[in-house]
């Protein structure tokens, strides 16, 4: 019998707490199944799949996931060569057995919070409710926020980024709701009297 997600992500967690003291480790935030180029992909040649099908899950993978998986790699490199931590590319894990989107999501912003003394949002980021849970997992810990160019991000950037997002986004091609629900979040986590700085 497979381990549960939560079995699973303990496990990892454990072999984690023996090489990353102290949450000094980078993260790296990428869309995987989603992001810029899915929207691309469910605009034109994806636009006449069903999502039930197995022609969609196909070109999904080949046309969206392969590539933003990919176009990671040399990026990791770089950061891995000018920040000289421990850099977590969340590319190099494959499909989990068993796991629904939720689990992915649960199991990264757990890594952030618990190992990410930096986390770098790639290019494209806005568009990933996955990344814009990382986006806020980061936030709550007070994690160094960095974009593609290893320049600071902002609050208030990121805040705009999210915003811009939605508004180039159709809710029958990839729903706003999870983007709508983390901008949501931020003004909770941003409001005054919580320690932080509102993004201006």
């Amino acid at each position: 019998m497979l381990p549960g997600p939560r079995d699973l992500s303990r496990v990892v967690f454990e072999v984690l707490d023996g090489i990353i003291p102290d949450r000094e480790a980078v993260y790296v935030s990428v869309p995987i199944t989603t992001g810029k180029r899915f929207l691309d992909w469910r605009r034109g040649r994806g636009a006449a799949l069903a999502p039930s099908d197995q022609q969609y899950r196909d070109e999904h993978r080949v046309h969206v996931v392969e590539p933003n998986r990919e176009q990671v790699a040399p990026l990791v490199q770089r950061i891995r060569e000018r920040l000289g931590r421990i850099v977590i590319d969340p590319t190099a894990l494959g499909d989990v057995s068993g796991w629904a989107q939720s689990d992915y999501h649960r199991f990264w912003t757990g890594v952030i919070e618990r190992y990410a003394h930096t986390v770098v949002f790639l290019n494209g980021w806005e568009y990933s409710s996955g990344c814009t849970h990382e986006f806020l997992a980061a936030i709550r810990v007070g994690a160094e926020l960095l974009r593609e160019d290893l320049a600071p991000l902002r609050l208030d950037e990121g805040e705009r980024r999210i915003r811009e997002a939605i508004a180039h986004l159709d809710d029958d091609v990839l729903s706003t709701v999870p983007l709508r629900d983390a901008l949501q979040e931020l003004h909770r986590l941003t409001e005054p009297g919580d320690g932080r700085v509102r993004p201006s």
